[in-house]
């Protein structure tokens, strides 16, 4: 465990810790995961047949179309709110604006759940899932907005750089669904394609 043998400790779980507790033998490494008042296991296997068989990944074709310059209306205070993942646990998180565009006609606002010191997350739904791309939506990292989170601006959404989350390969992921707001009522045929 973190390099040594194994001996009675008090495990670091993920995301809590900076420095999570690993535990491995042979081609398994096991994290600790906790998500609220939930503890899980996050279990690895570089020996697993689904990454053994694994051939690569398939895109639809890039599309400038689907490279969107939507407005950023910032949200003053950013808002808390709770979402659901597909494991059916809650996970809280701040969301500092909105981004609006205009699709096929159709206007779209789409909140980002989570993000880094550069970028943003935006889970997202659209008429693709289920078919021709996963059925429980993909994800699209951004850049910040052009003024900072905290101004009205203009934020670069490119479609064509969505891609599936974790649980699209494994049914032992928790991944966040894309809020009601998220679900695009077109097809965005722009991005990874179903696993």
């Amino acid at each position: 465990m973190d390099g040594q043998k194994a001996s009675e400790q008090t495990l670091r779980p993920f995301p809590s810790s900076d420095n999570p507790s690993t535990i491995k033998d042979d081609s398994v490494t096991i994290y600790i995961l906790a998500a609220g008042n939930k503890l899980g296991l996050s279990i690895w296997d570089s020996k697993a047949p689904a990454k053994l068989q694994f051939h690569g990944l398939q895109y639809f074709p890039p599309d400038p179309n689907y490279v969107i310059h939507a407005r950023w209306i910032p949200y003053t205070p950013p808002r808390v709110e709770t979402h659901a993942s597909i494991l059916g646990i809650s996970n809280q998180s701040t969301v500092p604006g909105v981004a609006e565009f205009v699709l096929e006609g159709k206007r779209f606002r789409v909140e980002p759940l989570d993000r880094d010191e550069t970028s943003l997350q935006f889970p997202l739904a659209d008429r693709t899932n289920g078919a021709s791309t996963y059925g429980g939506g993909r994800y699209l990292h951004t850049a910040y907005p052009s003024h900072g989170l905290g101004h009205p601006g203009t934020i670069v959404l490119n479609m064509n750089r969505l891609y599936n989350p974790p649980c699209a390969f494994t049914h032992s992921v928790n991944c966040t669904l894309a809020p009601a707001q998220n679900r695009l009522t077109v097809a965005i045929n722009a991005g990874e394609k179903k696993y």
